[in-house]
This record gives structure tokens, sequence and C-alpha cells, in this order.
């Protein structure tokens, strides 16, 4: 819809590739060692699918103290790129117009 589109922060349990077809999309990934700075207490697995404990990249740390200590790493791709996420990595998918 040319509109900016946003997932959940979420891991998933096997490693994927992801090849961008048109347009451009921003990744923040996270590695799952900081699994505890998202208030994820759930035992995670290869075989579920996480959400973090919080809804968007804008969070409140008034009430999420513990994200400011995160790492993030961050990467935007184009048409034509390709981008490895590995098993269990967080990462936040945004759509760029």
């Amino acid at each position: 819809n040319g509109g900016q589109q946003q997932s959940r922060l979420h891991y998933d349990g096997g490693d994927f590739l992801l090849t961008q077809i048109s347009g451009k999309k921003h990744f923040m990934l996270i590695s799952p060692k900081e699994s505890h700075l998202l208030y994820a207490d759930f035992p995670r697995t290869r075989t579920t699918i996480g959400m973090a404990g919080f809804e968007s990249a804008q969070v409140d740390l008034h009430t999420f103290p513990r994200v400011a200590d995160l790492t993030i790493f961050e990467t935007t791709i184009e048409a034509g790129d390709v981008i490895f996420i590995p098993a269990m990595w967080w990462h936040l998918v945004s759509s760029l117009p």
C-alpha cells in the first residue's frame, strides 16, 4: 500500500533468508543472549515463535527500563538484497516508503 508497516518485535525458531524484491525494509536485530532485557520471560526453543513483552520500537523506558541496555544491530535492505536472520534472533522489520 506504499505506507510504512512494522512487525512486532519477535524471533523465529529457524534460520531464514529474506530476499527483498522491491522497495526497502529496515531491520532491528537483537541477540538471543539479551532476551532477558526484552521482558520475554518464557521458555524459548527452536520450535516456538516469541514476542517481546511490549508493542513497538517506541518503548516507554519508565515501564520497561531494561530495554535501554540492549545492543541493537540495524540495517536497511533494498531491492535485490538478501538478509540472513539466525534462529532465535529477535527482529523488528519496518517497510519503508
